[in-house]
């Protein structure tokens, strides 16, 4: 890595903080941000146009799907993303445990199909190590597939029969920029058949396959009224699946669990900020345990012309909406107020958000912004330097934000792009250990977390942690929630991505919420232990030297 890499940038981005560049490829305590303020950044480079290609002799050469804008995705540290080579090459890939890996390409048998993959039209989704993708093949076929535990296998495709329907599916809708979400060993998605639409979910390793809403499906309050579209796509959060749908009544957002459906907003809820003002259009969702946050908005009479205005908006249930910044705000770190926004995504009681303004000469600007800090602040934006490299494009999706780290593409001046991370907090604090957070619950930066598939309170949480025994999968599931703490804290989350993975999958596999009363010296009982120690070594600081207290 060259000194202007090394750099501590100067113009720093949030208020009184510390900002710092560097690549991923390198080793640990590589990039100590000084003085890491909760709103401090630490920036790492994931892969850019001087990155070799997985399987290739060949370097990116963008990471757009056609059609789609180049949204990377994250889930404690671990990334997936679309690239592509000028020499025609392309798939997803992913960083795993700090290493750069092929998930599939155009050389990629097509799952349950004939021939190999022919291309992916939209970015992939991530949960832990394991990550799905929407896919072509060059006859015609299209599907949902999944890479769990390395090995590639299909959800759904255009020869599977559409649960309660008479037909195949006969495609998946490409979304804005995602064909849906993934939560452990459940996935979600939009598929569409002769005369058939709705959001459908697959469960566990057996990928069995639910309606969770349909054409047939009536609208949450209404006796008549069913839905007549579905308009973004699904996201998943342990056993909770937030989607976006209209009716003849309207449109909004909703969950679906337990074969049950609750509107979380709709066109009848008034807009957080406004007088006699209910929402009109939803463009974009994201979802973290029962957290949603939405970038929605109404329509103005501006002198006869009908203007639309938009905001981003959390539901943090059982509260109602709150505002996070509307079109009134003033941009943090910019000139003036927001113009618009983009994608929201949400991690899971922080925002963070692409925002739209201008400059003080009038120029659009393009930025990142969170409330992470507990007040709004700007994360990246067009005009700013990174390695001394001026951006002039930034993209996040709304499965951008996991464990304190935002992903996102950026473009600069010189013609170069690329993914990188943003650790908001710095990501170098030390972390504490299991008995630290055990006694100081009040410190807890979340109060709700996602152990395997399941979503727990802190009231389960305390209890889990307080609990000896000799149960494997609690021994696991304490440590686990010290380490998921230490990230939303502002720990570095690379050294435990692959053990935090890897615990999630083995919790994913019971049924219900913890204890599972799993004998350490069995099977599964050895792997929980192991990854328990590990994540032990994680929590007590022994795997991020050089890190601040």
């Amino acid at each position: 890595m060259n000194q202007q890499n090394k750099s501590i940038l100067t113009n720093c981005l949030l208020p009184a903080c510390a900002v710092a560049v560097g690549a991923l490829f390198v080793a640990p305590g590589r990039l100590p941000a000084p003085n890491c303020s909760p709103c401090s950044i630490r920036f790492v480079k994931v892969a850019d146009l001087t990155t070799k290609i997985p399987g290739t002799t060949a370097t990116f050469s963008s990471f757009a799907p056609v059609g789609a804008p180049p949204d990377p995705c994250i889930s404690f540290g671990n990334l997936a993303f679309f690239g592509a080579g000028a020499d025609g090459s392309q798939g997803i890939y992913a960083v795993l445990g700090g290493a750069l890996s092929r998930i599939a390409d155009l050389n990629t048998p097509l799952p349950g199909g004939d021939g190999n993959l022919a291309s992916f039209p939209v970015n992939p989704a991530i949960s832990g190590n394991n990550v799905a993708f929407l896919g072509n093949g060059a006859a015609g076929q299209q599907g949902i597939y999944v890479n769990w535990a390395g090995v590639l296998t299909k959800i759904a495709d255009t020869n599977t029969p559409i649960p309660g329907g008479s037909s195949n599916f006969t495609g998946f809708v490409v979304g804005d920029p995602m064909f849906g979400g993934i939560s452990g060993a459940d996935a979600v998605f939009i598929g569409t058949g002769a005369a058939q639409k709705g959001a459908y979910l697959s469960s566990g390793w057996s990928k069995t396959l639910t309606v969770i809403a349909d054409l047939n499906t009536l609208v949450p309050g209404s006796s008549a009224s069913k839905f007549t579209d579905f308009t973004l796509p699904p996201s998943i959060s342990g056993q909770n699946v937030l989607f976006a749908a209209q009716s003849d009544g309207g449109n909004g957002l909703y969950f679906g669990y337990g074969g049950e459906i609750d509107t979380v907003v709709d066109t009848n809820t008034p807009v957080p900020g406004q007088t006699g003002v209910t929402f009109a259009f939803f463009n974009s969702a994201a979802l973290a345990d029962t957290n949603v946050a939405f970038t929605g908005g109404f329509y103005f009479n501006a002198g006869g012309d009908v203007v639309p205005v938009t905001g981003i908006y959390v539901k943090y249930p059982p509260d109602p909406c709150k505002l996070i910044a509307d079109e009134s705000t003033p941009v943090p770190g910019g000139f003036g107020s927001f113009t618009g926004f983009g994608h929201v995504a949400i991690d899971p009681s922080h925002v963070a958000f692409e925002g739209f303004s201008a400059d003080s000469h009038g120029n659009p600007v393009k930025g990142i912004y969170t409330d992470f800090g507990g007040s709004l602040a700007k994360v990246i934006a067009t005009g700013d330097s990174i390695g001394g490299s001026i951006v002039t494009d930034v993209n996040m999706g709304p499965a951008g934000f996991s464990g304190g780290q935002i992903a996102f593409q950026a473009a600069y001046s010189d013609g170069s792009q690329g993914i990188s991370t943003a650790a908001i907090g710095g990501g170098n604090r030390c972390p504490l250990s299991q008995g630290y957070w055990k006694n100081h619950p009040a410190q807890w930066p979340e109060t709700t977390l996602t152990l395997g598939n399941q979503n727990y309170s802190q009231a389960e949480l305390v209890s889990i942690i307080n609990t000896s025994t000799s149960d494997a999968s609690m021994q696991l599931a304490r440590q686990l929630i010290a380490a998921k703490l230490n990230i939303f804290n502002g720990s570095n989350a690379s050294p435990a991505a692959a053990a935090i993975a890897d615990a999630d999958h083995q919790l994913e596999g019971f049924t219900g919420k913890l204890p599972y009363n799993v004998k350490p010296s069995s099977a599964v009982g050895t792997a929980m232990v192991k990854d328990a120690n590990t994540l032990i070594n994680y929590n007590s600081g022994t795997l991020t030297p050089g890190c601040t207290p």
